[in-house]
């Protein structure tokens, strides 16, 4: 099996995150310098943290319709399905209609998420 020789880790510290974000300022900054361009650090600065936190939203949202697209597919099949089912077992058909409503929760929970999460 493939292993990435890269990997993420996502458990570092505020301060290192905060340290790493500082000296890929100044990087860019002195890069700016060097090409004849004035830059205002602090400006810069923040205009990164607000593109990156907008990048983080788009991602998140994205994630979150495709989640929710694929569930809708489910749910369609499953619709479709029980539509075909000849069954006369009860217990079969009470099992579908069940799943239909777990993804359909899935879908409503994923849905609130992502309300609260533009709320904020």
């Amino acid at each position: 099996m493939y292993q990435n020789p890269i990997e993420l880790v996502r458990n570092q510290t505020e301060e290192m995150m905060q340290e790493i974000d500082r000296q890929t300022g100044e990087m860019v900054v002195k890069a700016c310098l060097s090409l004849g361009v004035n830059v205002n650090r602090d400006e810069l600065i923040k205009m990164a943290q607000y593109d990156r936190g907008q990048y983080d939203k788009g991602y998140k949202d994205g994630l979150t319709e495709g989640v929710i697209n694929t569930l809708q597919g489910l749910l369609d099949k499953i619709d479709r399905h029980m539509e075909n089912v000849t069954s006369s077992n009860p217990m079969y058909l009470l099992g579908q209609r069940h799943i239909r409503d777990i993804v359909e929760m899935v879908i409503n929970e994923t849905l609130e998420e992502g309300k609260d999460d533009n709320s904020t």
